[in-house]
């Protein structure tokens, strides 16, 4: 009862039959979103969020799921997992994995979120420069994930919070 959340959502999603099972294609948009933990907590509000999506679901419960597309849009930044896969493992299947990710973005606008979180002490913390990362987990196996492997980085641009600077270093792949 403390948690607010309020916005405009609109979604739109197509379903159609293709060879090898079920295709779920759409956007989401959501304006207006305003979120709050609790009275005490900061306010998280963002103008406009956007997921597309079109998500390939398989005839059979063990087949690929494929995310063909899969993309996050908000506030100068974005997530894109599409052209991942998964299939489950399970009685004597194995299971994969191939989770692909890319994030793209503005510091200045991640500093913004970021702040609201992390309490009066930080007030002061600012981002600039671009946010870049690449991230791949592969797995195959009975337990996917255990026995995933992972590649990836990150730059995050250069923060500083009560006259501290941190510049990230590591280039994506």
């Amino acid at each position: 009862p403390e948690t607010t959340l309020s916005g405009q959502l609109q979604t739109q999603v197509t379903l159609s039959s293709v060879a090898t099972g079920r295709r779920l294609a759409g956007t989401t948009q959501v304006a207006n979103l305003a979120y709050q933990a609790d009275r005490a907590s900061a306010a998280l509000s963002e103008q406009a969020l956007t997921l597309e999506h079109t998500i390939l679901l398989p005839r059979e419960e063990q087949g690929l799921t494929q995310l063909e597309t899969l993309r996050l849009r908000a506030g100068g930044i974005s997530a894109d997992l599409s052209g991942s896969s998964m299939s489950p493992a399970g009685e004597g299947r194995t299971g994969t994995l191939d989770l692909k990710a890319v994030l793209e973005g503005d510091a200045s606008k991640l500093a913004e979120r970021v702040r609201a979180f992390m309490g009066p002490e930080y007030k002061d913390l600012t981002g600039q420069g671009q946010l870049a990362g690449r991230f791949t987990l592969t797995g195959r196996g009975e337990d996917v994930v255990a026995g995933s492997t992972a590649e990836g980085g990150l730059t995050l641009g250069t923060w500083s919070a009560a006259g501290a600077v941190k510049s990230s270093s590591a280039s994506p792949p």
